[in-house]
């Protein structure tokens, strides 16, 4: 795919802010902003994964949604999305929605009909982050009809890019490091795990999750299975009223405390 000297540099600043952006949350909206001056969309979602429920999606995201669409996904139409049979893969992936599905079987489904058109949507690019196997979150673009279909240049763009956020998201939720030295559990994190009434094996599942260990790490640390780890985790993050890993991270925070 050949790309322009000023489609390179774009690709190269883009790269350089997902790891140089401090703030993760400014830097996933800068990223949503910052990929609309290259590729043309009406709006976009960024979730991140629900550790409690398999293939879940919390914490959003996103240009020209409101906070409430973005929670009405999760709450109405995650289920019926058919897209979400696509994210088993092993690695990052960008999909154009119409390479998956026919015109047909995509406007007759009730999630078209219900989560599509009311928006006047048409068109997506699912951009899947995976690391390690491990699927962390997703970026969805949408046009309406009348704008088009995404273009391949488009999706090599966000080739490019894959890599780069998915790298970002997996230091941010603490499963990589190059060498550095896992977090141990921060002492402020641990009094509210207190004072939120965790049990004691809830309290050992997160401290596992805030250094940034896996699920089959904890399972095989704490010698149960992954239903059971998935219970703990999911009453453990009612308690402390968070629904994802990096928003255990953001409790952390002394200022936050």
């Amino acid at each position: 795919m050949h790309l322009s000297e000023s489609d390179w540099l774009f690709i190269n600043s883009i790269a350089y802010k997902i790891h140089a952006t401090e703030d993760f949350d400014k830097m996933r909206l800068g990223f949503l902003n910052s990929i609309k001056l290259s590729i043309d969309y009406r709006c976009a979602s960024f979730y991140l994964a629900d550790k409690t429920r398999p293939r879940g999606l919390c914490d959003p995201i996103g240009v020209n949604f409101t906070q409430e669409q973005l929670r009405q996904y999760i709450q109405q139409f995650e289920s019926l999305d058919y897209l979400k049979t696509v994210t088993t893969s092993l690695s990052s992936y960008v999909y154009r929605e119409t390479d998956l599905f026919s015109p047909e079987d995509r406007e007759a489904s009730l999630y078209y009909r219900l989560a599509y058109k009311p928006l006047n949507i048409h068109y997506a690019l699912l951009l899947g982050l995976v690391f390690q196997q491990e699927f962390l979150g997703s970026i969805v673009f949408y046009r309406a009809r009348e704008d088009g279909d995404f273009s391949d240049s488009d999706i090599f763009k966000l080739e490019l890019l894959k890599d780069h956020m998915a790298l970002r998201l997996a230091q941010e939720m603490g499963l990589c490091g190059f060498g550095a030295p896992r977090k141990s559990q921060n002492k402020s994190l641990s009094l509210l795990c207190t004072e939120k009434g965790l049990t004691d094996r809830e309290k050992e599942v997160i401290a596992h999750l805030y250094r940034g260990d896996t699920t089959a790490e904890i399972c095989d640390e704490l010698c149960i299975a992954q239903t059971t780890l998935k219970k703990h985790i999911t009453n453990a993050y009612k308690k402390l009223g968070i629904g994802c890993r990096s928003q255990l991270y953001k409790i952390s925070n002394a200022e936050y405390l």
